[in-house]
């Protein structure tokens, strides 16, 4: 099995449509929403939960958190948490789709944001493989770089959000398609319970 995860969304646009992907093979995936892009998209929030993914922090204001303080990192935190809760509109159906991990925003990590998280009850959520979406790279480029590093049990990273992610929708199909030929299992990250494992990086 590996786990899927996507970054910086909501997005009106990409989020629906990566979520009709993951429901063609029938695979699970974790996102990491930014508060302010939870604010504007409510209804997708509601979305990505009803199709059974799950949820989790990206930060408010996506800004790096390694270095802040506990108030600081408890607000970004706190924040989003508490709007993705606005989004659910008390349905306990969709609560069961939240689960208490932070992905550092840029990826940025130390011993502060740890212990910062910990103190809050969060896990703090990495990722073994960047498809590298982000960069500009064809379909088929995600894919060949995807493949060099495929390995059970790694989590992989992807995007919703951000930017124009038709390249994102197209690799996901090509990965997807890989990983059901190969056998593998495609499950969310975090869930309600935790972390499905805890990542070296």
């Amino acid at each position: 099995m590996v786990y899927l995860t996507f970054d910086d969304g909501p997005d009106p646009k990409w989020t629906p449509q990566i979520l009709a992907v993951l429901e063609r093979y029938q695979a699970g995936a974790t996102f990491s929403m930014i508060g302010q892009n939870v604010v504007s998209n409510p209804e997708v929030v509601r979305e990505v939960a009803g199709h059974g993914q799950t949820i989790s922090v990206h930060a408010f204001n996506h800004l790096d958190l390694s270095t802040a303080g506990y108030t600081f990192f408890y607000n970004e935190v706190h924040d989003t948490e508490a709007v993705i809760m606005e989004a659910f509109q008390g349905d306990q159906e969709l609560i069961r789709q939240f689960g208490r991990c932070i992905r550092p925003p840029y990826g940025k990590k130390s011993d502060v944001l740890y212990a910062n998280a910990e103190s809050m009850g969060y896990d703090v959520s990495m990722w073994n493989i960047d498809t590298k979406d982000w960069s500009g790279l064809s379909p088929e480029e995600i894919l060949v770089h995807f493949k060099s590093a495929l390995e059970p049990q790694k989590v992989i990273l992807m995007h919703d959000g951000g930017l124009d992610r038709s390249n994102t929708v197209r690799a996901l199909e090509l990965i997807l398609h890989e990983l059901l030929m190969q056998g593998y299992t495609v499950l969310p990250y975090c869930t309600q319970e935790g972390q499905a494992i805890k990542t070296s990086n």
